[in-house]
């Protein structure tokens, strides 16, 4: 193992990079550490909930599509979403009936139809997860914002926050990258992001969305894209994402940056070396 992690990790390199290295390391390779299995949405929650995080209250957990109820069975509100997947792919955040993604009405028939064509005949083999739709801590209706925290260790680079208006058209979404201490982080991170210039609140639960991360990042000891939400129940987990935006997409000063900060293997600690076999020189 140590001539093959060796290869993959060199002095200087950037974000994207260090990206693309554990992705053949962790998927391709299977060198797998302690919490590669966290970048699951059920292994995600579970880690959350048994660690005493809040998570989204679950509603119910289905082996295939064509198991979720009636949705006459079902809350008004609710997010339906597979077990894995990337970029809210068959993700549906459903509000009377209505998909706030794309603004389509849908029944238990045509989600069930959607999400089937979507695989074009291949076979899925994750769950399905209905669970509550969060209300966001200013009680705004819609989908709640998205506070991405991009964490080496317990060390937060920055936390990228979403309001998520279209999983269709992309460019309705809005995007706020701001410090751990809420102010403004200054320059673009993904080149089709644009910043907006338009000052966003810093919701009333923001101490403890930093002290459930900065408690995670130091449990990981790795580094983890930690996304939350601020809700009216305070800091909710989402989602672990350990290969964000696939390594792909990134301004060449954030890459710089993003990989400077990357210590060791994994991205928090260079002692890491240690568990691969051998040490720093």
């Amino acid at each position: 193992m140590t001539g093959e992690v060796n290869s993959t990790i060199r002095p200087q390199m950037t974000f994207s990079e260090h990206l693309h290295a554990r992705r053949e390391r962790w998927w391709v390779k299977r060198q797998l550490p302690q919490y590669s299995r966290l970048s699951g949405k059920l292994e995600g929650r579970s880690f959350m909930k048994d660690n005493g995080f809040k998570v989204p209250e679950e509603i119910g957990l289905y082996p295939r599509i064509e198991e979720i109820p009636e949705f006459s069975n079902l809350p008004n509100k609710f997010v339906l979403k597979p077990s894995s997947g990337y970029s809210a792919k068959n993700v549906f955040v459903i509000s009377e009936g209505v998909n706030l993604l794309d603004g389509k009405i849908y029944n238990r028939n045509s989600v069930i139809d959607a999400v089937n064509q979507s695989y074009a005949g291949r076979e899925f083999r994750g769950k399905f997860l209905i669970e509550e739709l969060l209300i966001n801590w200013d009680q705004k209706d819609g989908i709640p914002l998205d506070y991405k925290f991009y964490c080496f260790g317990e060390r937060i680079a920055f936390v990228h926050v979403v309001e998520r208006n279209s999983g269709v058209n992309i460019k309705a979404n809005r995007h706020w990258f701001m410090k751990d201490d809420w102010s403004d982080l200054g320059f673009k991170i993904q080149t089709t992001q644009e910043l907006q210039k338009e000052p966003l609140p810093r919701p009333a639960c923001y101490k403890e969305l930093i002290d459930t991360v900065r408690t995670v990042g130091r449990m990981l000891n790795m580094f983890m894209r930690i996304d939350m939400y601020a809700t009216t129940r305070g800091a909710v987990f989402g989602e672990f994402t350990p290969t964000p935006h696939g390594g792909s997409g990134y301004t060449k000063e954030a890459d710089q940056w993003l990989g400077s900060l990357w210590k060791g293997v994994e991205g928090a600690s260079t002692l890491d070396y240690r568990d691969f076999g051998y040490e720093v020189r």
